[in-house]
């Protein structure tokens, strides 16, 4: 359980993060979008060496969990693709 709970910090932290920078700062930088990058793709690691590592999941739990990890490279792709073609040089 306490994986679990480990494991939805992630998403929250960013959730928090990238509404913060949404809402409260005027001109966004290309770093803001590189730690979402970053935080994404760190929480598809843990996910998958969880799925890797872990003899405790369920068939059905790694299952979403895979699941979660191909939508969240799909969400990282176009943020990449945003942060080479989506913002002015600084």
């Amino acid at each position: 359980m306490e994986t679990l709970y480990f494991l939805a910090s992630f998403p929250l932290f960013l959730s928090i993060y990238s509404l913060s920078c949404f809402f409260w700062v005027e001109h966004s930088q290309k770093w803001m979008l590189a730690i979402t990058i970053g935080g994404n793709c760190l929480y598809c690691v843990v996910s998958g060496g969880l799925i890797a590592f872990s003899n405790n999941i369920a068939k059905s739990g790694m299952f979403i969990l895979s699941s979660e990890i191909i939508v969240v490279l799909l969400v990282v792709a176009v943020e990449i693709h945003i942060y080479r073609n989506g913002f002015e040089s600084q």
